[in-house]
């Protein structure tokens, strides 16, 4: 595919392991219990978490200790290179939500939270590419401003297949090429969720998984820094109260 890949750059200068700029803000929305906004290149997503609270018995299972209730929203507006029918994007958020709450059931401490319920919600202001992923990471660091316990910081990355190589962080340009793409969301070295994204052959699944525990190694510590400033910020202004 040379135009996903010309001279070894992509088509918005990246080399084929780099991945886009990530910047995220803690506590934007007050009202919520957490919050956090991620800008994650051309993307910008919110994500609010509120509870954990009581939750009602008719929405828990007897083998659940907590709900997670995932409401992700992409308006048709945000995607830079799409324009989607209702019913369609409908079904594609949907799809989205249950990955999202599969990723976080195996980092959130759900027996710290019996019968409450965690209602998390994403909007999707502008989005080019590896929506998902960037989901899960707006959330996870929303879940830390709420004080929501886990296992560890949750980070996501898609990557692809091009030309016998991986993708870091497809754009949405890449996605819609249909790259055989994966993403995955890991807590240090362990791998909590894969999903797949376009066809994927076996034999590029063990180095795509590589690269991509990699990738999440890199976005854990980058917006690991912005959590550490934003705690830092949260004791200075204690401390001048």
């Amino acid at each position: 595919m040379t135009d996903i890949l010309l001279n070894g750059r992509r088509v918005d200068g990246r080399r084929p392991n780099e991945h886009r700029l990530l910047r995220a803000q803690l506590g934007t929305q007050p009202q919520a219990d957490g919050s956090a906004l991620l800008e994650h290149g051309n993307s910008r997503l919110l994500a609010t978490v509120h509870g954990p609270a009581q939750a009602r018995a008719a929405d828990l299972s007897p083998e659940e200790d907590c709900v997670l209730r995932v409401l992700y929203n992409k308006p048709p507006f945000a995607s830079m290179t799409e324009r989607r029918r209702r019913g369609r994007g409908d079904r594609k958020q949907d799809e989205t939500a249950l990955l999202i709450e599969e990723a976080l059931g195996g980092v959130v401490l759900k027996q710290l939270y019996r019968r409450s319920q965690i209602e998390i919600r994403v909007q999707v202001l502008q989005s080019d590419g590896s929506e998902l992923s960037a989901a899960i990471n707006a959330v996870s660091l929303a879940l830390m401003d709420a004080g929501v316990a886990m296992r560890g910081h949750l980070a996501a990355v898609t990557v692809g297949y091009c030309d016998q190589a991986p993708l870091v962080d497809l754009n949405s340009y890449e996605q819609s090429a249909g790259l055989p793409s994966l993403t995955v969301a890991c807590v240090g070295q362990r791998v909590l969720h894969a999903s797949v994204g376009a066809r994927l052959h076996s034999q590029q699944l063990d180095p795509l998984l590589a690269c991509a525990s990699r990738a999440c190694a890199c976005v854990a510590n980058q917006l690991g820094q912005d959590v550490k400033a934003h705690l830092l910020a949260a004791c200075c202004f204690q401390s001048a109260a």
